[in-house]
């Protein structure tokens, strides 16, 4: 089938390009490689927006109590900002887990959502954050070309560009749409929910109410909460949680700061408090933790 010598033409090339074992190799300002050749242990992250393509290997994800399995040939579409837990599933030295990851630009989907006709049963799905769909042979192309224009410092900034705007119309127009469109503002529930994430993770230092951020999306305290936890898996408070943990995780490891002066800059009034809850969300106490990132040269910026 044409899918899948698509799929081992772009895992070849990328694998050429991704040597580094467990290191993220960044190929465009919006599009990350891969590798791994050991399973992991269950990982908390906060997924972005993006497009997860798996070329080898196999990765399962857990959100908001439903379970994500997902192989070579498969894509996870993410539309908003969601605490997961990821792992991969399938990797050995001989046949390495593989894969792409491409940050969607919600500004490139805007411009282009209109463009593009809706495909037959669009406004009828159910939304998710999360989804699994399968690319069609357009997409991989598309992919391949953006990855081998990668490594030309003469044609990347030239088709880079188009190539982007290519792969987010074959999503407007393709198996995930309907998700997409949701997030890109055409229902307004879930833009509600995404202004209410935005003005989290500007604001996560903050202390808030319930009353005052349901005020801020124009929703009713009891119907924002039961919408948000249905969205992303948690409630605004352990939302705000999650960012700041990830944060203060990012601090340690990045900056080298300790968990005391950590845990202030990301708005714990109390070390013991920010240890507990970072054991609990993390599985080690803070400095156990980050010395641990630091010696394997993982970044938490990178868990994906």
């Amino acid at each position: 089938m044409l899918t899948d010598s698509l799929l081992k033409m772009l895992a070849a090339l990328v694998s050429e390009f991704a040597q580094k074992d467990g290191e993220p190799l960044i190929l465009d300002n919006d599009l990350i490689a891969f590798r791994r050749t050991l399973t992991t242990e269950l990982i908390p992250c906060i997924y972005e927006p993006s497009i997860a393509l798996i070329l080898q290997g196999k990765k399962k994800i857990l959100h908001g109590g439903k379970v994500y399995e997902y192989g070579p040939g498969s894509l996870l579409l993410t539309t908003l900002d969601v605490p997961v837990m990821s792992c991969v599933t399938e990797a050995t030295a001989a046949s390495p887990y593989v894969g792409l990851l491409f940050k969607l630009d919600t500004g490139l989907l805007a411009e282009n959502i209109d463009l593009v006709s809706s495909p037959a049963g669009t406004g009828s799905v159910n939304y998710q954050p999360l989804s699994i769909c399968s690319p069609d042979p357009g997409l991989l192309s598309a992919f391949t070309r953006m990855v081998e224009v990668s490594q030309s410092p003469v044609l990347n900034p030239l088709l880079a560009p188009l190539l982007r705007k290519e792969i987010v119309i074959r999503l407007l127009h393709g198996e995930g749409s309907a998700h997409i469109r949701h997030a890109a503002q055409r229902n307004e529930s879930v833009s509600k929910i995404s202004r209410a994430i935005s003005w989290l993770k500007e604001n996560y230092t903050q202390p808030f109410s319930l009353e005052d951020l349901a005020g801020k999306v124009f929703m009713s305290p009891s119907t924002f909460r039961q919408y948000f936890k249905r969205v992303t898996g948690v409630s605004p408070l352990q939302y705000q949680k999650s960012l700041r943990l990830h944060q203060a995780r990012k601090l340690m490891v990045n900056l080298d700061m300790d968990a005391g002066r950590a845990s202030l800059e990301v708005g714990y009034e109390s070390v013991s408090q920010f240890s507990r809850e970072y054991s609990r969300l993390f599985g080690l106490p803070p400095l156990r933790d980050s010395k641990i990132l630091k010696a394997s040269f993982i970044s938490p910026d990178n868990v994906h």
